[in-house]
């Protein structure tokens, strides 16, 4: 069989449809999606922890932790700023939680020092790939303010009240962080 001539055979598929504009905006939602199902996640999470009483909170807090460290594991660039894929392990590992909460004889103290550690990760991504973002830096400054309140080290555990404050600046920081993302600011 012969192929038809060049001038008649029909142009690929491709140069058929022009590309819109909504076709790179689907891509970039593409890609944001695990984040932002993990913002949406954490933030279940949360408001979970925050409508429950003893001793289910402190299960419920760890639950909000366990899924931060696997937001804050999704945040565009995480893998390639230092030390942040490695702080989102440890806010999801038992192992390392348990270590932290025997050393300081208290899961409260486990929860303070995991809330820091990601007010630390979160920094670091404000200050690397996210530092010309004033919205990353006055969110991930709230919540580090929120976690530098928390004191395990001084034996005076945090109220309830400041674990839950402090995870809803978290909250806040990750939506700055996917909006700055998002805009491409």
């Amino acid at each position: 069989m012969l192929a038809p001539p060049a001038d008649i055979r029909p142009p690929p598929a491709a140069q058929l449809e022009p590309d819109s504009p909504d076709d790179e905006a689907d891509e970039a939602d593409e890609a944001l999606r695990p984040f932002r199902d993990a913002i949406a996640a954490y933030s279940e999470a949360v408001r979970w922890a925050e409508a429950a009483q003893r001793p289910r909170l402190e299960s419920l807090v760890r639950l909000a932790i366990v899924r931060l460290g696997k937001a804050l594991d999704k945040v565009p660039f995480a893998h390639t700023t230092a030390g942040v894929s490695q702080i989102a392990g440890r806010l999801q590992n038992d192992a390392v939680w348990f270590d932290v909460a025997a050393r300081y004889a208290s899961f409260r103290a486990a929860t303070e020092h995991a809330i820091r550690d990601a007010a630390s990760g979160m920094e670091a991504l404000a200050a690397g790939p996210y530092r010309g973002s004033s919205s990353v830096s006055a969110a991930v400054g709230e919540f580090r303010g929120e976690a530098a309140r928390l004191h395990p080290a001084d034996r005076v555990p945090a109220s309830d009240q400041q674990i839950l404050t402090a995870l809803r600046a978290a909250e806040r920081a990750l939506i700055a962080l996917y909006t700055a993302f998002a805009r491409e600011e």
